[in-house]
């Protein structure tokens, strides 16, 4: 093997795992992002219920249930 053949090989690999940590880091972010977003879903849920429940015509038995 000379020279450029070991060049090649190493510029190879550093490729491959440079690919694989990308595809790793982009899969992470994802999970995380759609993490955030159930949890703003639920938040948002949340708020909808506690103004529910400061009106006067609300239903107590609905909103428990939307509680649980």
């Amino acid at each position: 093997m000379n020279f450029k053949d070991i060049i090649s090989i190493a510029a190879v690999i550093t490729t491959t795992v440079v690919a694989v940590v990308s595809i790793f880091l982009n899969h992470r972010s994802n999970l995380k992002h759609q993490l955030f977003l159930e949890k703003l879903r639920i938040y948002k849920e949340l708020m909808v219920i506690v103004s529910q429940s400061t009106s006067q015509r609300a239903n107590r038995e609905e909103l428990r249930l939307r509680l649980i």
